[in-house]
C-alpha cells in the first residue's frame, strides 16, 4: 500500500503467484495523486516481489477505458483482446517478461 504524509491510504497493489508466474490481480491509485508516480513505483515493487520469490513473468488485464498505456509504459505486451467486453470497451490481457527462465 501507499500512503500520502497523513497516513491516508492513496493506493495498492494486490498480485498472486502461480508456478512462475505472477499475476497482478488489482493496482488501484487514488484519483488525487495519479501521476505522481505512486503507481508505478507499487507496480514495479510488486513485480520485484513476484521476481523475488522466482517469477519470471507477469500478467495482468486492463479495459480499455483504465490503464492499457499505463502498463504498455512499464514493458508489458499485449497478448489477448476481447472486443466489446463491456459495451464497446475491450478488455486487454497483457504480460511482461521480469526475468530469464532459469
Amino acid at each position: 500500500m501507499a500512503r500520502d504524509e497523513d497516513g491516508a491510504v492513496v493506493g495498492g497493489v494486490q498480485g498472486f503467484i502461480s508456478a512462475n508466474w505472477f499475476y497482478v490481480a488489482m493496482l488501484w491509485v487514488d484519483e488525487r495523486v495519479r501521476g505522481s508516480g505512486v503507481g508505478s513505483t507499487l507496480l514495479r515493487q510488486a513485480e520485484q516481489a513476484g521476481a523475488d520469490k522466482g517469477c519470471t513473468d507477469a500478467y495482468l488485464y486492463t479495459f480499455s477505458f483504465q490503464a492499457p498505456e499505463f502498463y504498455r509504459r512499464h514493458g508489458y505486451e499485449m497478448f489477448g483482446e476481447l472486443e466489446a467486453f463491456i459495451e464497446e470497451n475491450s478488455q486487454f490481457w497483457m504480460r511482461k517478461k521480469l526475468r530469464a527462465h532459469p
